[in-house]
């Protein structure tokens, strides 16, 4: 409780203290949650479009990095990388042919389907486009 002349009873001011403390203690938790979460996001964020990389492209910039790390330049580091590259595990290169194999059977009907409808140009442009997002 304040007094007249503006001092506070012990207690008042033991508590006040408490309560800045704590509420100091969650912000510097805070702030330092969210520069870790930055980091943590820093590495899988391409720096020209701001988007997140592939798989091909984090492959290629872990490539580059262990290139790097073992000192290797010009056509030594290129030839690594390529070897890098290469190194996609079996299951990867499974998902990878589903996944074309996959496309290749929507780009086959929805050519069918524009077809059968006569689209032609622009219509069928936008047509593919709408198909093939779905």
């Amino acid at each position: 409780m304040r007094h007249l002349n503006g001092s506070m009873d012990g207690a008042n001011k033991t508590i006040n203290q408490e309560v800045y403390m704590w509420k100091m203690l969650l912000a510097a938790s805070c702030l330092s949650l969210m520069s870790m979460t930055q980091v943590v996001h820093a590495n899988d964020v391409s720096p020209k479009t701001g988007k997140e990389l592939t798989d091909k492209q984090q492959k290629r910039k872990d490539c580059g990095a262990e290139a790097k790390q073992q000192g290797l330049k010009k056509e030594k580091r290129k030839a690594f990388v390529k070897q890098c590259m290469g190194k996609f595990s079996a299951a990867e290169n499974a998902e990878k042919a589903e996944k074309k194999a996959a496309r290749k059977a929507k780009m086959k009907t929805c050519n069918a389907e524009a077809k059968t409808q006569g689209l032609k140009k622009a219509e069928r442009k936008t047509f593919m486009k709408d198909c093939l997002k779905d």
